[in-house]
């Protein structure tokens, strides 16, 4: 999770207190994850940081040229393709580590 919130940030998130409507502190991002996971600019940025397709995706292949036979899930941009599947992750029983682990490996 450490290595998603420093590449979101590097792909210009800047988390705010939704309650204040004030920044949030890389610290406090720390210690309140839930806050970046739960935002869809959170993953728009970790998305940039990446150089993820700003275009659209499939949604259950993950790939923009998806020519699989009966594959009508429809498309969506990367980072939504990646947040939904951090969220079946997550409600499956995955760690948040593992997750984030696998899906920014080798990318360092």
């Amino acid at each position: 999770m450490e290595n998603a919130i420093k590449k979101a940030i590097e792909g210009w998130y800047s988390p705010v207190d939704r309650a204040t409507k004030r920044p949030i502190s890389v610290l406090q991002l720390r210690k309140q994850w839930r806050v970046a996971v739960l935002d869809p600019l959170f993953w728009k940025a970790l998305g940039k940081a990446e150089e993820w397709s700003e275009y659209a995706v499939c949604r259950k292949h993950g790939k923009s040229d998806c020519y699989r036979v009966n594959c009508f899930e429809g498309y969506a941009a990367e980072w939504l393709y990646h947040q939904h599947n951090f969220i079946d992750h997550i409600a499956s029983g995955g760690s948040i580590d593992d997750f984030f682990n696998e899906l920014l490996a080798g990318k360092e």
